[in-house]
């Protein structure tokens, strides 16, 4: 769970480079220490504001992809593996992490009815969805962006909604990740 929120704060100061020129280390600090204070004076609160932020983020990024697929462009997609499997192993590795939510599941099992049918149908759900959403970003991501830039690109998904949406559409996209991260972080 520390690496998962690790892994959040260090993405966040990736996306706010698009509103302040503030350490990106400090911000996360400040960030992690709130979000501790938050969940020490009321976890009920934090938990049902963890769940307006989850939807609103799914639902972004799913009228992305929608609004997206008409201009994913098939040639960036050859060839298929331009630096071999080892580039697909190791972002998928890197973002591992980010499936650690489904544990979460189980550490609430006293408090769920019928246990033994809905927690693995919860586990499979949330895998599954983070599957999905995980798979359908990258496709968007790599239908809009030259797999050159993505080598060096550290905010793809502005990137994309740039491409989609325009420069207002990016800087949506930069608060919806800003919101994200901070909800991982929390989560964590």
């Amino acid at each position: 769970l520390s690496s998962k929120i690790a892994f959040a704060l260090v993405g966040l100061g990736a996306y706010l480079r698009f509103f302040t020129d503030f350490s990106a280390l400090q911000f996360s600090v400040i960030v992690l220490v709130c979000i501790v204070a938050i969940n020490v004076l009321g976890v009920s609160k934090a938990s049902g504001l963890q769940i307006a932020i989850v939807l609103f983020c799914i639902v972004c990024l799913l009228v992305m992809t929608a609004m997206g697929m008409d201009t994913v462009d098939p040639a960036l997609f050859e060839p298929a593996f331009p630096e071999g499997a080892g580039g697909i192993l190791s972002g998928a590795a890197f973002v591992f992490v980010s499936y650690a939510g489904v544990t979460k599941i189980a550490s609430i099992a006293e408090e769920v009815s019928d246990p033994s049918r809905n927690i693995p149908l919860g586990m499979l759900g949330a895998q599954l969805t983070a599957m999905a959403l995980y798979a359908g970003i990258a496709w968007l991501i790599t239908g809009h962006t030259p797999y050159q830039n993505l080598a060096t690109d550290i905010t793809p998904i502005t990137t994309t909604a740039d491409a989609i949406f325009g420069p207002a559409g990016s800087l949506f996209f930069a608060v919806v990740a800003v919101i994200a991260l901070v909800s991982m972080a929390n989560a964590g």
